[in-house]
């Protein structure tokens, strides 16, 4: 662990909620209209010690930033009331720092393409693997990592 905080720049730490004697367990917003996707996201993301919220249209999504400030969204991209795009620039606009994974089951270039233009650091095509699921929420968090000087 004191290697990782060595390496941590001064905004990573903020957004990691790191503390010298214990790591605080990273949030995460999951945000779908498929109640059962975001149950089952949640239980297997929990069980690599990710604290997660739930939500399941925009307002929820909205509501659970503001309350729970998460470090990271994973949203999907259509909802009943909105876009994962608004869900993502309303969670930048209260932490330039958070993270965001879109999810989707319309996959297409175009929306892979629209996806990395809105700054998402990852997307995850519908149906996904929850170890696939696993795979990208780490790497996504070691991105700050890979990315902190030495």
């Amino acid at each position: 662990m004191a290697t990782r905080q060595a390496r941590l720049r001064p905004d990573v730490s903020v957004l990691c909620n790191e503390r010298k004697d214990v790591e605080a367990p990273r949030k995460i917003l999951i945000v779908d209209d498929e109640r059962d996707l975001v149950e089952t996201c949640a239980r297997f993301l929990g069980l690599s010690r990710y604290e997660c919220a739930r939500a399941f249209n925009k307002s929820e999504a909205i509501r659970s930033i503001d309350e729970f400030k998460p470090h990271l969204v994973l949203t999907d991209l259509h909802l009943p009331d909105g876009t994962g795009f608004e869900i993502v620039r309303y969670a930048r606009s209260k932490n330039p720092q958070s993270l965001a994974i879109m999810i989707t089951a319309y996959h297409s270039p175009d929306a892979e393409k629209a996806v990395v233009e809105a700054g998402a650091n990852a997307y995850l095509p519908k149906p996904f693997a929850m170890s696939e699921l696993g795979r990208t929420v780490a790497m996504t968090f070691d991105e700050i990592f890979l990315s902190a000087p030495l």
